[in-house]
């Protein structure tokens, strides 16, 4: 017998037995797939989130209000509940001639949370912008009032940078950019500089610390930070005005004493050499990794810990390999995997365009460059790195195609790379490919899921409301339940609960009754027990990717006082075990307002009595003047300002409160989104959907703002 034929055969079942181990360690718990988009709030834009530990999330949002002159907007945090409702913590609006733009959003997992705010002049003739800063301490749902980290400067034509990290200690950080005039500098007459900002917990914002050199510009500033609060960011920085060259710097603020360390050169300075565009990740134990363009072709580096020198940049790809490279996002895993997606064009014609993505594993060297998008891809819009333990999520949108005006073909797709395979997987489609696709962000939510934030359309502004499409591996949760403690044999017991999935619908609810009757299915059932004892009722309810989760319930039920009436009988009724689904729809009497005419600011009441309990939805409208489209009343727009005059009810705002059956109180203070309605004519809408989703016919009620 043939021994060296047996031992490879022995290698070979280890080596399959290694890689299943692998697999079954690295996925997900229960199921987990891509869900169909999630509307988030129409009025929303600009999204930038956050979660802590417990997978709440903080959605720091702008709203324009006007967006010809004299330019109106809003920015707001909002944090999401259990129920998928929204309450704001936060708000700003237009003052003082500006107007805010943008707030990012940085979250702890204790909570604490960190926002940059960038205000731009509303004359559109200076073209200012500041930068601000604000915290939320872990515990506490109030912001501190914004502290400027940037004055009025110059508003920058290349990338504005504010950004704020914060490491689980509750320290927090700020990257702003800051430009000025300067007709001395060429060949754009402006001087850039960053600016690093820090908030440590129960403290205040520090007063900023330039990162670059007086005499030297910095731009495309990334920051990223670590779990012992080490800060690192990367920069473009001009090292030659005649001709312009720049390189990529590192700089690093250790944690345990707030200093600055001297900037470390990622990138030659000399030669001719030019380098920009980098990009940045560092993982909870200060690993890091950051990507960079090098004479128009992509390269990228590691560094070991926060302490430690960067490696000597790898050139990833070659003038032979590919017409030109550049890095599109990187991410670092807990375990110090590095990763990066790029674009690559050529070589050759533009059907060699494509996405791909490359590895460093640790103590390791990058990997071969593998596309994980269609060949003719002709740009890559954005993209962003998120993990599920060691595995790497990327989501990427683009084009195929195009060219000479015509936009191409979107693509908006994600790409796995999972820890023990040699190389990605492709591109999988989120949406149909058609138009263009805006994303916003992707993370990770620490609830087993990876979540895109996207919006369809190219325009900066004008564009739809943004949508969460996510890798679901997180199971449903308990909103409410009514389950009661104690019944007795042969009563017909009614028995709820309320199921709420994050990113995903609830396919189904179903229920053990712990008696070994049949299993009941529905939110809302009703269920008799036959013999007197103990009984552990479980509930357990079913996200649409197959995700579940279980909550048991002990119900004591009792030998009644007296034999029952009557012996016989199934299906919830005396004298034996079943279940009945409920069907009847929640009424609504006594529906009335406090009062009828009132000044916006000190509200009204919105009382009735309803025979079950359930979600109350409240919708405030008003009749808004529109055009005929078809058979409908559209709200004007410029390309239907033409058509016959309509009216129609425009939405305002919703309410939603969860009720119980009986005399229902709802507070309306005659404010949507901070402010106060305008006087004239209103209309309130008022629908109770119980346990089982039965719904209530509407109760309409009419009423006037007036002025003061």
């Amino acid at each position: 017998m043939d021994m060296r034929r047996i031992d490879l055969r022995r290698v070979l079942l280890i080596m399959v037995l290694t890689a299943l181990a692998s697999f079954a360690a690295a996925a997900p718990a229960g199921a987990a797939g891509w869900t169909t988009p999630l509307p988030l709030p129409e009025t929303w834009r600009d999204l930038s989130v956050g979660f802590d530990a417990t997978g709440a999330g903080t959605f720091g949002h702008t709203e324009y209000i006007s967006v010809v002159p004299p330019f109106a907007t809003r920015i707001g945090v909002s944090v999401r509940q259990p129920d998928g409702s929204f309450v704001e913590q936060f708000g700003q609006g237009s003052s003082s001639g500006y107007v805010p733009t943008r707030i990012s959003i940085a979250v702890a997992p204790n909570g604490a949370a960190a926002g940059c705010i960038v205000a731009r002049t509303t004359d559109g003739v200076t073209s200012q912008e500041r930068r601000l800063a604000t915290y939320r301490p872990a515990g506490s749902s109030t912001w501190e009032t914004p502290t400027q980290i940037v004055a009025a400067s110059k508003r920058s034509e290349r990338v504005g940078e504010c950004e704020p990290v914060i490491a689980p200690t509750g320290l927090a950080g700020v990257l702003a950019l800051k430009t000025e005039d300067n007709p001395a500098e060429q060949p754009d007459n402006e001087d850039d500089a960053l600016m690093l900002a820090t908030h440590p917990p129960g403290g205040s914002w520090s007063a900023p610390q330039q990162l670059n050199p007086s005499a030297n510009n910095a731009q495309w500033g990334k920051i990223g930070i670590d779990d012992a609060g080490n800060i690192t960011v990367v920069y473009q920085h001009r090292y030659d005005e005649s001709p312009v060259l720049y390189s990529v710097r590192s700089v690093t603020r250790t944690a345990s004493n707030g200093v600055l360390g001297s900037p470390a050169k990622l990138t030659l300075e000399s030669g001719g050499a030019h380098a920009g565009a980098p990009r940045l990740a560092v993982n909870a134990a200060g690993v890091a990794t950051a990507a960079f363009q090098v004479l128009a072709q992509l390269n990228a580096t590691t560094r070991p810990g926060p302490t430690s020198a960067w490696d000597a940049p790898t050139a990833i790809f070659t003038g032979a390999t590919a017409s030109s490279s550049n890095p599109e996002a990187v991410g670092v895993s807990s375990g110090g995997m590095s990763h990066v997606i790029y674009w690559r064009q050529g070589p050759g014609g533009s059907g060699n365009n494509v996405a791909g993505m490359v590895r460093h594993p640790v103590g390791g060297v990058w990997t071969p460059h593998q596309a994980v998008s269609p060949s003719n891809m002709s740009f890559v819009r954005e993209a962003g790195f998120a993990f599920l333990g060691q595995e790497a999520f990327s989501v990427f949108t683009g084009a195929l195609g195009g060219g000479g005006g015509n936009p191409g073909i979107g693509i908006f797709e994600a790409a796995r790379w999972q820890s023990f395979s040699s190389s990605p997987e492709m591109g999988l489609d989120l949406a149909t490919p058609g138009p263009i696709t805006r994303l916003e962000q992707v993370v990770a939510d620490n609830n087993s899921s990876i979540v895109a934030f996207h919006a369809p359309g190219n325009a900066d502004v004008l564009r739809p409301s943004p949508m969460a499409t996510a890798y679901d591996g997180g199971a449903p949760v308990v909103v409410s339940s009514s389950v009661p403690a104690a019944a007795n044999v042969g009563q017909a017991t009614q028995l709820g609960v309320s199921f709420a999935d994050a990113w995903s619908s609830i396919a189904s609810v179903t229920w053990d009754f712990g008696d070994g009757t049949a299993a009941g299915s529905g939110a809302t059932v009703i269920h008799s027990w036959a013999a007197p004892g103990s009984y552990t009722v479980v509930a357990t309810g079913r996200d649409a990717q197959g995700n579940q989760a279980s909550r048991s319930f002990t119900v004591v039920v009792a030998a009644p006082a007296a034999p029952p009436a009557a012996t016989g009988g199934t299906g919830g009724v005396p004298g034996g075990g079943g279940t009945v689904r409920d069907t009847t729809a929640p009424r609504l009497t006594s529906v009335r307002l406090t009062k009828r005419v009132f000044v916006a600011g000190k509200g009204t009441s919105i009382r009735f009595t309803s025979s079950e309990g359930g979600t109350a939805r409240v919708v405030i409208t008003r009749k808004t003047s529109g055009r005929k489209v078809g058979k409908r009343c559209r709200p004007l727009t410029r390309a239907n300002r033409k058509r016959k005059r309509c009216t129609y009810a425009k939405v305002l705002t919703r309410i939603r409160r969860a009720v119980k059956a009986g005399p229902v109180r709802i507070a309306f203070s005659g404010r949507v989104a901070g402010r106060r309605l305008a006087p004239g004519r209103y209309r309130a809408s008022i629908v109770v959907t119980d346990l089982a989703g039965n719904a209530s016919k509407p109760a309409l009620l009419a009423f006037t703002v007036k002025r003061r």
